[in-house]
C-alpha cells in the first residue's frame, strides 16, 4: 500500500519504493466511488445477494492508506453537511471545520484531508443535489 499526497505517491515506513501502483496516482477512484455512493450506487448494491466481482464500489476502493481514512471520514461526516437555498434546498457541501476536527481526532493528516477531500465533496454535491431534484452548483462544480 503507498501514500498519496499532492498527487505523488510516497512509500511508507518500512514499505516498497515511493513508485505508484499500476492504477496509478490521481483522485479518480475516490471520484468514481463517490460518484458510484452518493449517485444511488449503495441501494442498486442492496439488491444483490452477493458481492459481485463487477460492482463500482469494490473496483474504486482506496489504494492508499490515506485513500481509505479519508473515505471512512466522508462516511463519518455526513451529518455535517452544509445545506441552503430556502423552498429548493440544496446541498453545498461539508461543514469544512467540523470535517477537520473529526480527522484530526481520528488522527488523519490534514494535508490528506486538504488534497482529497474536495474531490469526493464535490461529486457529493452533484449526485446528491441531482437525486434531490435540486439542481446542485452548475456553474461552481463544470
Amino acid at each position: 500500500m503507498h501514500s498519496l499526497i499532492s498527487g505523488r505517491c510516497l512509500s511508507l515506513p518500512g514499505k516498497n519504493s515511493g513508485r505508484c501502483h499500476a492504477g496509478g496516482c490521481g483522485k479518480k477512484r475516490l471520484t468514481a466511488l463517490a460518484n458510484w455512493e452518493f449517485g444511488g450506487g449503495a441501494d442498486y448494491c442492496a439488491a444483490c445477494e452477493a458481492d459481485c466481482p463487477d460492482c463500482p464500489r469494490r473496483l474504486n476502493q482506496p489504494h492508499s492508506l490515506e485513500g481509505w481514512q479519508i473515505w471512512d471520514l466522508v462516511q463519518r461526516s455526513v451529518g455535517q453537511l452544509r445545506v441552503g437555498g430556502g423552498l429548493s434546498p440544496q446541498v453545498l457541501g461539508f461543514d469544512i471545520a467540523a470535517v477537520l476536527a473529526l480527522g484530526a481526532a481520528l488522527g488523519i493528516p490534514p494535508l490528506a484531508i486538504a488534497e482529497l477531500l474536495p474531490w469526493i465533496e464535490r461529486a457529493m454535491v452533484q449526485r446528491l443535489n441531482e437525486e434531490t431534484g435540486s439542481g446542485g452548483h452548475e456553474g461552481l462544480y463544470t
